[in-house]
């Protein structure tokens, strides 16, 4: 015989059903989901900020530095290459160690990298400066994802995820607008350093403020998940 949950068309079924468990993080509370989620937001805006500034830098690196186009392409291959690879390094190691190491070493990462491109001088700085600036955000898009599949239930995922590309849209359009007015303003070492001053904030909210999300389920016995799909509140009705 098999069994049939029925439901009336007014309920919302929430996938996936959340544990009983109060450390489920599909189970925090509002206040919780969003302080870890602003938290995902402010991280992905300044990874994105920092991947798409460096172009605006270019003439006064050329006459401050010497260096040629050639090089300057160089730079921004190599930091490619370790956006390409980042994943492939990390992403593993945010299943098997959770989500919150990850997160403090990539932002530890990219603040690092910010530090080594406003003390550039030398070719050999430059490039291994964009090595470290890419293979640090290379899990800005991937591990976001992750993080709102922890918290969130299916039917909010694409609300999530828009707010998501905004962050990720300002970072990477508006950044190089704001860089271009401190290049003009206080020369282009400063671009970094004011990454490297909101980079420190993000990392000591992170490390102080953010929630693994990572949720293992211990089995006593029974079942994590209920036999009947669980329902969120009614739904107005329509009719």
């Amino acid at each position: 015989m098999i069994n049939t949950v029925h439901r009336t068309t007014d309920q919302l079924v929430l996938v996936p059903t959340p544990s009983a468990d109060p450390n489920d993080p599909l189970n925090w509370s509002t206040a919780r989901k969003i302080l870890n989620y602003t938290l995902v937001s402010f991280f992905v805006l300044w990874t994105f900020v920092q991947l798409d500034i460096g172009f605006t830098a270019w003439g006064p690196m050329e006459d401050e530095l010497g260096f040629s186009v050639d090089i300057l392409n160089a730079g921004t291959a190599v930091n490619y290459g370790g956006l390409a690879i980042g994943c492939f390094f990390f992403i593993p190691l945010v299943h098997k160690y959770g989500r919150r190491p990850i997160y403090i070493f990539s932002t530890a990462l990219q603040l690092a990298s910010c530090v080594w491109q406003a003390k550039t001088y030398s070719v050999g700085s430059f490039i291994g400066a964009n090595l470290i600036s890419g293979l640090g955000g290379a899990i800005s898009e991937v591990v976001a994802q992750i993080t709102v599949a922890d918290m969130f239930f299916v039917h909010q995922h694409a609300t999530m995820n828009e707010g998501f590309v905004v962050f990720q849209s300002t970072g990477a359009f508006l950044g190089p607008v704001a860089s271009g007015y401190i290049v003009d303003s206080q020369g282009w070492r400063w671009m970094w350093w004011w990454c490297v001053i909101f980079f420190v904030i993000t990392l000591v909210c992170v490390i102080f403020l953010f929630e693994e999300s990572k949720f293992v389920p211990v089995l006593d016995g029974q079942s994590v998940t209920p036999s009947v799909p669980a329902h969120a509140t009614e739904l107005p009705d329509d009719g």
